[in-house]
């Protein structure tokens, strides 16, 4: 059986997606990252973990965090840029952290709740906007490493919001 480590953030999408991805006959661990203190929904995505009965792990990113995402942030804008630290954090943080997890755990494949697609031409994987006009969140995962792209799987891309949403409330996933 194949193993999939799904980023759970304690919202709909990641959840769903670790459904669907169980669902398809993947076995599936999630892994919540802390990026500052008290993370909110620390206490959501244990839940929804539990309720999927698939392991959470946790990962302390609040020092990396603050040095690649933050303090980059508050220097481009102090130069009157306008950055995007969710840009930042996929690229720098998210994936390769999740491509890092995955292979401690022989995780053939990472996910995560973007609304987002790999498709492949002539064998090689590219990113895609997902089918959802009002969720697409390519543009948030732009810059993240070609190397990733063959491991990545985004459930919710051929999905729309809408679907989604109506997937947990018929599933009762805790919200």
């Amino acid at each position: 059986m194949e193993k999939v480590l799904v980023a759970m953030s304690g919202g709909v999408d990641s959840s769903v997606s670790a459904y669907l991805l169980k669902k398809n006959g993947m076995a599936v661990e999630g892994v919540f990252f802390i990026l500052y203190d008290e993370p909110a929904n620390l206490n959501l995505a244990q839940k929804s973990a539990e309720f999927l009965k698939i392991p959470l792990h946790i990962q302390d990113l609040r020092n990396q965090f603050q040095k690649e995402v933050v303090e980059p942030f508050f220097e481009a804008y102090k130069k009157g840029l306008t950055p995007n630290p969710c840009v930042l954090c996929n690229r720098k943080i998210k994936f390769p952290t999740l491509k890092k997890f995955a292979d401690k755990i022989n995780a053939q494949y990472f996910s995560t709740g973007h609304y987002a697609r790999i498709l492949k031409i002539d064998r090689k994987p590219f990113l895609f906007k997902g089918i959802d006009p009002t969720k697409d969140q390519s543009y948030f995962i732009y810059g993240i490493e070609r190397d990733c792209l063959e491991r990545i799987l985004f459930p919710l891309g051929e999905l729309t919001k809408k679907e989604v949403k109506n997937i947990a409330q018929q599933l009762g996933i805790p919200l």
